[in-house]
């Protein structure tokens, strides 16, 4: 009597599985990365002149358009439980709103 043959992965088999989890690994690796160089250059002008001033006229478009918007202003106080109707300034209405949520 013989015995059945096993199947057996073969090499390539093999190396494919590991490329894959090799890419999403390094997906994830990317990912952190590009998320660390637009902190940095947010942080500090001096890093990336061009991409914090764009940063900088994206916050200014999204404060204005919370400040101009009676629905991002009610959508947010939904989320968070906060609303600031008060504030003159949007930078304090995140910062109180951070501050509130780390409660």
């Amino acid at each position: 009597m013989t015995a059945a043959a096993r199947p057996e992965f073969s090499r390539a088999d093999i190396n494919k599985a590991r490329s894959v989890r090799a890419k999403r690994a390094a997906s994830y690796v990317r990912a952190g990365l590009i998320i660390a160089v637009m902190a940095a250059a947010w942080q500090e002008r001096a890093f990336w002149p061009f991409l914090h001033d764009r940063m900088q006229l994206t916050y200014d478009f999204g404060l204005n358009l919370y400040d101009n918007s009676a629905d991002a202003r009610g959508q947010i106080a939904a989320l968070t439980g906060f609303d600031n109707q008060s504030s003159n300034s949007g930078s304090t209405a995140i910062v109180d709103t951070l501050k509130k949520l780390s409660e």
